[in-house]
């Protein structure tokens, strides 16, 4: 299992069973295609010169996601 599978897992992606061998394809691109988009923030923080420690605020604006309180 890839460690973005094993992220599937770990969030209950798998609690309604296995997925099948497509299933799993289609997570995998999904996972890919984010830690593309992530390495595009970065990638485009790095082109503006930006300090590396506004990276991770940056990526969560990106996708919308909040620190849990």
């Amino acid at each position: 299992m890839t460690p973005l599978l094993n992220i599937a897992y770990e969030e209950g992606l798998y609690s309604q069973g296995t997925p099948d061998g497509w299933d799993e394809a289609a997570l995998q691109r999904y996972g890919e295609r984010i830690v593309r988009a992530c390495a595009g923030v970065v990638a485009d923080a790095v082109v503006c010169r930006e300090p590396a420690s506004t990276y991770v605020d940056k990526i969560k604006t990106y996708f919308g996601v909040q620190d849990a309180d």
